[in-house]
């Protein structure tokens, strides 16, 4: 079963070459397996959603020119507060991973991606507004959208 995974994953990354588009990867329990695969089949632009390993890890995706984005887990994971301190900002973005993934005691919704950039400005000791526009710049980059 896990090698038919891997092949249709495969025919994925290969269809988004040809198409020329990003991938967007969320990898449970399989990330250094996935990254991997990601490189083996030279994919040129990915985003390694809702980030959940470490720094070593992230230091290897962000050297591909891969992106990593950070999610709510912020909150609660020391591996994701130093990875989103020390990985170049220009290889970040941000998300909530709405539902999922609240601050405890609250719900989530796509507008608290807010509190995840504020928690990005504190890590790095910038200011949120710094952080918003290079990641507003990050995703209009590889969505290939105009910046608003």
């Amino acid at each position: 079963k896990i090698q038919k995974t891997k092949e249709v994953f495969v025919e994925f990354l290969s269809l988004a070459k040809e198409l020329n588009l990003p991938v967007v990867l969320h990898f449970r329990q399989a990330l250094e397996e996935g990254f991997k695969l990601v490189t083996q089949n030279n994919v040129k632009e990915a985003i390694f959603h809702c980030f959940s390993g470490k720094k070593g890890l992230a230091q290897e995706i962000v050297n591909q020119n891969y992106y990593i984005s950070i999610a709510p887990n912020i909150f609660r994971s020391k591996n994701i507060k130093k990875v989103a301190k020390t990985i170049p900002l220009e290889k970040i973005l941000t998300e909530t991973d709405s539902p999922f993934l609240a601050v405890e005691g609250e719900k989530n919704f796509p507008q608290n991606v807010k509190f995840v950039v504020e928690k990005i400005a504190e890590e790095r000791k910038i200011s949120p507004v710094e952080v918003e526009k290079i990641v507003d710049k990050n995703a209009s980059k590889i969505f290939r959208l105009p910046l608003t």
